[in-house]
C-alpha cells in the first residue's frame, strides 16, 4: 500500500508542473517573448533627458513665479 501511494507523487508533481504558467504548460500559459516594440537603451536615455529638461524648465518656472511674489 504504501509502495503504490509513493509512486503517485511523482505523476501528481508532475501534472501541477505542467499546467503551471512557464513550467511547460500550454502556450497562453507559457512565457512568451517580450514584445517588438521593445524601447532600446538609447531610446530610454533620450526621453529621460528630456523629462529632465522638462523638470529643470517647470522648477526654473516655480523659482521666476516666487520671486516675483
Amino acid at each position: 500500500m504504501q509502495r503504490s501511494f509513493s509512486s503517485i507523487w511523482p505523476v501528481l508533481l508532475l501534472s501541477v508542473c505542467l499546467g503551471l504558467p512557464g513550467c511547460g504548460g500550454t502556450p497562453e500559459n507559457s512565457v512568451a517573448a517580450p514584445p517588438e516594440n521593445t524601447p532600446t537603451a538609447e531610446e530610454l536615455a533620450a526621453e529621460a533627458d528630456e523629462r529632465a529638461a522638462e523638470y529643470a524648465a517647470e522648477q526654473k518656472r516655480m523659482r521666476e513665479r516666487d520671486r516675483s511674489r
